[in-house]
């Protein structure tokens, strides 16, 4: 159960983060950044969620079951 609730979380800030380059106009000009600095953001926050999705997976699975 526990897993599941992680999983949740994280996959909650997965979306977020991939709403963000949906609405990349309105961030823009909210933050006052630019467009590509937005998009490096939401593809930075994928490339790490590969990269820690299935080490975080076993650790859980090691150490929490």
């Amino acid at each position: 159960a526990i897993v599941v609730v992680v999983y949740d979380l994280y996959d909650e800030q997965f979306n977020a983060v991939d709403a963000a380059a949906i609405i990349n106009n309105i961030i823009t000009e909210y933050y006052g950044v630019s467009a590509t600095v937005v998009e490096w953001t939401s593809l930075v926050y994928l490339i790490s969620y590969i990269i820690f999705l299935f080490p975080s997976l076993h650790f859980l699975d090691k150490f929490v079951s």
